[in-house]
């Protein structure tokens, strides 16, 4: 325990894991994960592969985010963007940072559920810990 602090508390987290498996599924569905193969499967250097890929995914998604306030400066604006064919009519993609920042949690939490990841779990330890962290980590500026 530390000193003139109350003990950690205690964070528990409900529905990431079932939507990260959800999101894994529609995922694999469109073609994301092409092979069948599941994590256990892979050789070391194939996951290897799949670490980096997966991940600059998020990673670019973040890049459309930041593209989308350069833009817009708005973090809550969302519109609509070019028509999209789909069982033969049209639907317009939504556009945006908020639609960006949905991508970035898809794409991260397809990763966490392929992988085994217990995302719910994670975040409550690091929750719990950062309890203790001392303000601004040092007064670091970002």
């Amino acid at each position: 325990m530390v000193s003139g602090r109350q003990s950690q508390r205690s964070y528990r987290l409900k529905g990431l894991n079932d939507l990260a498996t959800d999101i894994h599924g529609t995922s694999i569905a469109h073609g994301w994960w092409p092979n069948s193969l599941t994590w256990r499967e892979y050789t070391d250097r194939e996951k290897a592969d799949v670490y980096l890929s997966k991940l600059m995914l998020v990673a670019g998604e973040i890049s459309e985010m930041v593209e989308e306030l350069r833009v817009h400066s708005n973090p809550r604006h969302q519109y609509e963007g070019e028509s999209v064919e789909f069982q033969g009519g049209h639907i317009r993609k939504p556009e945006g940072a908020p639609i960006e920042a949905a991508d970035v949690i898809i794409r991260l939490l397809d990763f966490c559920a392929f992988t085994g990841i217990n995302i719910e779990a994670a975040i409550a330890k690091k929750m719990g810990f950062n309890d203790f962290r001392e303000h601004r980590h040092g007064n670091k500026l970002a």
